[in-house]
């Protein structure tokens, strides 16, 4: 799941709130990534983005990033809170199958 049309301007904002839900018996190894203007007409690196991991249990589950993590995530460089571009979250975990859905992505 990418989001690609939303607020580009996170400045004002402590944290980023998510619902996701595992609708299976399995649990869920996601991935999170946040990435910035800069980001995406750079090299793209890993470690010029906010990545983490989120295991998913069955059901139904509520997740809180700090904004401040997000900011600081780049290596070499701070993420322009006013120039995100795209959150994604996806399987990180190869051959992995399953669906999640995602529900009540709020900027606190």
């Amino acid at each position: 799941a990418t989001l690609l049309d939303f607020p580009r301007d996170w400045r004002e904002y402590d944290r980023l709130s998510v619902q996701l839900t595992n609708p299976g018996k399995v649990r869920l190894s996601l991935s999170l990534r946040i990435n910035d203007q800069q980001h995406r007409l750079g090299e793209q690196a890993y470690e010029d983005r906010f990545n983490t991991s989120v295991n998913l249990p069955p059901g139904v589950h509520n997740f809180t990033f700090s904004l401040l993590d997000v900011k600081a995530a780049p290596e070499n460089r701070v993420m322009a809170m006013n120039e995100i571009e795209s959150l994604t979250i996806f399987s990180n975990q190869e051959g992995q199958t399953g669906s999640f859905y995602l529900d009540n992505l709020r900027l606190h």
